[in-house]
């Protein structure tokens, strides 16, 4: 559990030193990490994860996704046993409620004439927002209140999904649904 957050804060910070995030500073790196592996979602920036460059949204999105994940299928992947993941059913559900509902939000969103992004933003957004709130993060990479009201009733329908069992988050697992 150490090296995600850890991967999660290198990674962010890289962003940084590379150009590609010059308002991510060595303590917004951890503070994200330590809060997008764990699914607290705690920001000490008022705009949470909107406050920086489209490349760290980016990045966040599959730490958050990773923190939802089963640990014991994780430890199973770090222990060089990938036939588990292959025998997930659980974990093959989790992907596809994932990309299922990005999917919707997206298309929701390029459709919505009070949403002005470009198709590159359009994506990142529904992906971002779908991941955060089925994950129970709650990080918001913008301010989907004034998203339409279909956009926002399925955030809403989002928050009764959960990530997969044995991990951080919280709300109804996927197991559950499944």
């Amino acid at each position: 559990y150490i090296g995600l957050p850890a991967l999660a804060a290198v990674t962010y910070y890289t962003l940084h030193l590379v150009g590609l995030a010059p308002e991510m500073t060595a303590f917004d790196a951890i503070a994200h990490a330590l809060t997008s592996v764990s699914t607290s979602g705690f920001s000490p920036r008022a705009e949470s994860v909107g406050a920086f460059s489209p490349a760290v949204q980016w990045a966040v999105i599959p730490f958050m996704a990773v923190g939802a994940t089963s640990f014991v299928l994780i430890y199973s992947v770090v222990g060089g046993d990938l036939s588990r993941v292959r025998k997930s059913e659980e974990f093959h559900f989790y992907l596809v409620i994932l990309a299922g509902i990005s999917t919707v939000l997206v298309a929701l969103l390029a459709v919505d004439t009070q949403f002005d992004g470009s198709t590159e933003a359009t994506v990142r957004h529904g992906i971002f927002q779908t991941v955060s709130i089925v994950t129970t993060t709650g990080y918001a990479s913008t301010d989907f209140e004034l998203w339409s009201a279909p956009a926002k009733q399925i955030l809403l329908l989002c928050m009764f999904i959960g990530g997969m069992s044995g991990s951080t988050t919280c709300s109804i697992k996927t197991v559950r649904w499944l």
